[in-house]
């Protein structure tokens, strides 16, 4: 429709067909299936880790603007495209999918790794990779069956995105409402836990 095609020209400043900017535009809004989604993710993943910066670059640089070369940069622009951000977005909506994908698809410690310590988040201020951790981390279904891996998941994403190189007050802000709402989540068990801890230690309490 001609609306949709307004809309994505005015968010991109180049909008050319075929690339990452299509992929990055289909996926920002909207819930799509689960199966659409895990296919989706399961491909970029597969082009990212195979192609290395390259494959990243593809996807950051098939979005950009021709006049980058005279200093209007990816920053400049109204949208930076990054269509595994939005795919992560939209695994937020699938929390046992998100669970599959970290917990239970081969290699998931080496995703954990990848997505958490390694790749570069700061095109969506890290927005859509807390949105998948704040999806499977306070999934009922995934506290009921799998109650110590939610757990153990959340924590690492709590131990590693800080430590992230990209991670910063300049390039994090949009991922600020995920996590906190996350934190939310655990942080009553916490303190639930460390007065129960008290209390042992200190009878007399």
């Amino acid at each position: 429709p001609r609306d949709t095609l307004d809309a994505f020209d005015a968010t991109y400043a180049s909008a050319n067909t075929g690339n990452a900017s299509v992929l990055d535009f289909l996926l920002r809004e909207g819930e799509f299936s689960e199966d659409f989604v895990r296919g989706t993710v399961l491909q970029l993943e597969q082009f990212e880790r195979e192609n290395g910066d390259w494959g990243l670059d593809w996807a950051y640089r098939n979005g950009t603007t021709p006049l980058d070369s005279i200093g209007y940069s990816w920053q400049d622009m109204p949208w930076a495209p990054d269509p595994m951000s939005k795919a992560m977005g939209q695994m937020g909506h699938h929390p046992q999918l998100g669970m599959e994908f970290f917990g239970d698809l081969e290699d998931g410690q080496g995703r954990v790794e990848y997505f958490l310590s390694e790749r570069d988040w700061s095109r969506d201020g890290f927005k859509g990779i807390s949105e998948a951790f704040l999806g499977l981390g306070t999934d009922p279904t995934n506290f009921s069956e799998r109650p110590a891996q939610t757990s153990q998941l959340v924590s690492e994403f709590f131990d590693r995105i800080p430590n992230n190189s990209a991670f910063n007050a300049d390039n994090a802000g949009a991922a600020a409402e995920p996590i906190g709402d996350l934190l939310k989540h655990y942080m009553p068990a916490v303190e639930s836990a460390a007065i129960s801890e008290s209390l042992t230690d200190n009878p007399a309490r």
